[in-house]
């Protein structure tokens, strides 16, 4: 749950309860509305316990328009704050198995978690994650790896669905693979016929399965070396890094070395300073908004500042000390280009 939400349910919670103790129901009727409203419009009642809660604030506002006296209890509205803070928290974070075993159903048909985080580069305990899904329920489990191909080994083993998009390990950008490792039955996503695949009609481009396979192999050889060489990069990138005075390092102790985020002032002037100098970095990912405060970052740190100027750097097995050299020379020099920075 967004921390957006979270806040909101909390300060109407506080809100409603005054209109009550002051007697004015009318008011509070009036709340319970536009609570619902908006619970219903932004999670678009994408929980049970989001539609229970909504239902049971339509009911009492109509209730208590009749009768003033009727009691408002808490205790459904209660569990969704409950419910909302743990998710808030567990952003950027990795998955707490025991909550993972607790929110299984009977009705849940798939559990899809990515390996790494994209702004953070928290590694999610994948193949447990999946033996638990299997062994305590009837869901299917599907990972997106993108961000973990050619970076981290996973096994993947009870993983019914694998996404990856190539782009990210040096493959060509306007493709993805889908691997569906049990041959479940799955709706195609584009319909009209069946001629080389089940899964889509038309005929794949065979160049772009080609270039999958090419950069898929090149990103897995020597794994372990390439591994090894980026964590000597990032803890070298890092130490550079915290001697910068106003940098806040923003990347936990269980990310992937590839990734480094950390925090600054004015980051977004900052970010395209870097980008006119021919350095590209990043403040999100590339499918984030890009208008609100960074949720893994803010998960972690509780600081809205830091996540609302928060930055995300990536390098790789071929990236040097020269180049990193290079680029806290000008990211100094940008620093210091202002003293608004």
């Amino acid at each position: 749950m967004l921390e957006t939400e979270f806040l909101f349910f909390q300060g109407m919670k506080k809100r409603i309860d005054q209109r009550i103790s002051e007697g004015n129901y009318d008011e509070a009727a009036v709340s319970m509305q536009k609570c619902m409203e908006y619970i219903l419009n932004s999670l678009d009642g994408r929980n049970n316990d989001y539609q229970k809660v909504c239902v049971l604030f339509e009911v009492q506002a109509r209730v208590m328009e009749n009768h003033p006296q009727y009691p408002f209890y808490w205790h459904e509205w209660e569990t969704v704050i409950k419910y909302c803070d743990q998710q808030m928290h567990l952003q950027g974070k990795p998955i707490d198995l025991e909550q993972l075993k607790k929110s299984l159903r009977e009705d849940t048909i798939l559990v899809s978690i990515a390996v790494v985080d994209s702004e953070l580069g928290t590694i999610q305990p994948i193949s447990e994650i999946a033996k638990i899904v299997k062994e305590n329920s009837k869901a299917y489990f599907h990972t997106d790896a993108t961000q973990a191909i050619g970076k981290v080994n996973i096994d993947y083993k009870y993983v019914d669905f694998l996404t990856f998009a190539p782009h990210k390990f040096f493959g060509i950008n306007g493709s993805g693979v889908l691997i569906n490792f049990n041959d479940i039955k799955i709706t195609p996503l584009i319909h009209g016929g069946k001629s080389t695949t089940i899964y889509r009609s038309g005929t794949p481009v065979s160049a772009n399965a080609v270039c999958i396979a090419m950069a898929l192999q090149l990103a897995t050889k020597d794994l372990e070396k390439k591994i090894n060489y980026v964590k000597e990069l990032n803890s070298y990138l890092i130490k550079k890094l915290k001697m910068i005075n106003g940098i806040s390092i923003n990347s936990p102790k269980y990310a992937i070395p590839n990734t480094i985020n950390f925090s600054i002032k004015n980051a977004k002037i900052i970010v395209n300073k870097l980008y006119e100098k021919g350095v590209y970095v990043s403040m999100q990912s590339a499918c984030s908004l890009g208008t609100s405060p960074s949720k893994s970052v803010y998960a972690l740190t509780k600081s809205k500042e830091r996540a609302s100027n928060s930055i995300r750097v990536s390098i790789t097995h071929i990236t040097t000390k020269k180049q990193i050299n290079e680029f806290i020379r000008i990211l100094k020099e940008i620093i210091n280009e202002d003293n608004n920075y």
